[in-house]
């Protein structure tokens, strides 16, 4: 599901130029903040690496100090105590930020066809999922709700869509009710209540819980309430409405 919709936005981009969520969730390179100021700038991953591949180092209180630009980063084991993981960069071009030696420092460049390092980061800690979170399943959403408060990524969408996914098998039984309690209230007003005005008021109990998901949704995910609210507020709105149409009837 997640390649045919990135492929589907993909050819909206190249053949419309609408581009939608394709920079937000296809783009193919993320940043993700490492251990000791260190920062990488990962492009698509393949076979177990990614490339193109880009790690920051950053000295206290906030200075560049090493900056390493690779054709692709690969894993090559892990282990130690305390645990490191072994790198090699392909095409490196490896550069020194000093304070020493001038006014503004000295720059030392260095190109290597392949270069050793042992970063503390493991290739999971590295490894960010593509695709919307609701295409993910929901060990996979938590997976990467977790991954990515560990890394520094903006995670309020994904734990947005962990309450909304928790919140979905509840709001069943409510809604049911609710439906049960205006079709009782009608009947009662009216005697009698034809099938058509059955299917309606079902419509519009629907249309309601929509309109309701869709604005907790946007506030929530605007940072307006916080992000149980979105998972909370349809099933509350459909308790409100049955308490309400079975007091009336």
């Amino acid at each position: 599901m997640t390649s045919a919709d990135a492929r589907a936005e993909e050819i909206q981009v190249k053949r419309f130029n609408r581009w939608g969520d394709w920079a937000t969730y296809h783009a193919g390179s993320y940043w993700v903040r490492g251990k000791d100021g260190r920062i990488y700038h990962l492009g698509p991953e393949r076979d177990g690496g990614w490339e193109p591949a880009t790690v920051l180092e950053i000295a206290p209180p906030f200075r560049l100090s090493r900056r390493i630009d690779a054709r692709r980063i690969e894993p090559r084991g892990c282990g130690g105590e305390p645990r490191v993981c072994h790198w090699r960069l392909r095409d490196a071009v490896e550069t020194r930020y000093e304070l020493y030696g001038g006014p503004g420092g000295t720059i030392t460049e260095r190109r290597l066809a392949v270069l050793d390092e042992r970063f503390p980061e493991s290739p999971a800690d590295l490894q960010l999922r593509s695709g919307r979170p609701r295409q993910l399943s929901w060990r996979q959403l938590r997976e990467q709700t977790e991954r990515r408060a560990h890394l520094g990524q903006p995670v309020r969408e994904w734990e947005l869509a962990l309450w909304e996914r928790a919140a979905h098998p509840v709001t069943v039984v409510p809604a049911a009710l609710a439906g049960l309690g205006l079709i009782l209230w009608r009947a009662r007003r009216r005697r009698r209540l034809p099938l058509a005005g059955a299917v309606a008021l079902g419509i519009g109990l629907s249309m309601a819980l929509w309109a309701v998901s869709i604005i907790v949704h946007a506030a929530s995910l605007s940072g307006g309430l916080p992000t149980w609210s979105a998972g909370l507020g349809p099933p509350l709105f459909a308790c409100a409405v049955a308490a309400f149409t079975f007091w009336r009837a």
